[in-house]
């Protein structure tokens, strides 16, 4: 809420802006070109990866933050991803109004969620939902050329995609040459398929009933223990889908209780707005009007996200 706040505060004159974590792969090339196009709404406009149907249970994570009382339940049947996703700028000052009577969790992409709720709008599908992208576990020059988003694991991987990704030759050369040797590769591919196949039948006919008397020597809950039971899964990769977002729907101010003080009326830590911001200049905006602003929050020690970030698409002249 407080990026929503200096944008709406500070920067109202950005067309659009966006949110973007520090471990992103950015192609600013792919998203302006995205947002120039004239089907793209100016106005009330929210997209990225979206995730529908995919919601979350702050509650269940521990990470809600109440000032009071329980907070009742709600379905978000249309959330966005938080690692990166573009909005164009007279939403931030909207969402900001609506987070008065909204709880604060923090979960940001599902917070923001509620917001638009609030709003009777909902984040919006890109032109071509492919280009933003989840995870990555290996680099493709001539694909990342096409993407907008692409979550990294270090500072270091984004450095060396972007070095990668920015060399003279065309993204494309050397493709057609990889898409033959592909194709030389798939009939040797389908044989050794076959070849195993067929090992597999031969090892079947040849595998008698007597020789497999030795399953027959188990007892069956051994059996069942040993071949049938499932592994127990660790508590990280417990199944999420069925988790919901709780929230307060109402359009007023919630009644608190007598002992808790006037000040925690606001539901966030960006009211009463006595912060103080580093980067405080509001003459920019009026003088450059910029197209595109990003938003990026980076831990205060993460030196090496920062500097990655300003070695590449932090310091494109796109923004």
């Amino acid at each position: 809420m407080v990026i929503m706040d200096w944008l709406a505060t500070r920067c109202p004159e950005a067309a659009y802006a966006m949110k973007v974590d520090s471990d992103m792969f950015l192609n600013i090339d792919n998203l302006v070109m995205m947002l120039q196009k004239p089907d793209i709404p100016k106005l009330n406009y929210l997209t990225g990866m979206l995730m529908r149907n995919r919601p979350v249970n702050p509650l269940k994570e521990l990470q809600v933050v109440r000032p009071c009382g329980d907070v009742p339940g709600a379905f978000i049947p249309h959330l966005h991803s938080g690692h990166g996703y573009v909005f164009s700028n007279d939403l931030p000052e909207k969402i900001v109004e609506a987070s008065k009577s909204i709880h604060y969790f923090t979960i940001e992409d599902a917070y923001v969620g509620a917001c638009m709720k609030k709003l009777g709008l909902s984040p919006q599908s890109p032109p071509n939902p492919s280009k933003f992208k989840a995870y990555n576990t290996k680099f493709n020059r001539c694909e990342y050329s096409k993407i907008i988003t692409y979550i990294l694991g270090s500072p270091k991987q984004l450095v060396d995609y972007w070095k990668d990704l920015k060399r003279p030759e065309p993204p494309f050369v050397g493709a057609t040459l990889w898409t033959e040797v592909e194709q030389l590769k798939r009939p040797w591919l389908n044989l050794l398929l076959f070849c195993l196949l067929l090992f597999c039948l031969v090892l079947l006919v040849f595998c008698s009933s007597n020789s497999l008397s030795w399953w027959d020597s188990f007892p069956l809950k051994d059996r069942y223990q040993r071949f049938i039971n499932p592994v127990h899964r660790p508590p990280l990769y417990r199944d999420r889908s069925k988790d919901r977002v709780q929230l307060n729907e109402t359009t007023e101010q919630t009644t608190l209780p007598p002992t808790v003080p006037p000040k925690a009326l606001q539901f966030h830590r960006a009211y009463p707005r006595n912060y103080h911001f580093v980067m405080d200049n509001k003459e920019v905006c009026k003088t450059k009007t910029p197209f595109l602003v990003l938003m990026v929050p980076v831990a205060p020690k993460n030196v090496a996200a920062r500097d990655a970030i300003r070695q590449t698409w932090g310091n494109s002249s796109e923004v």
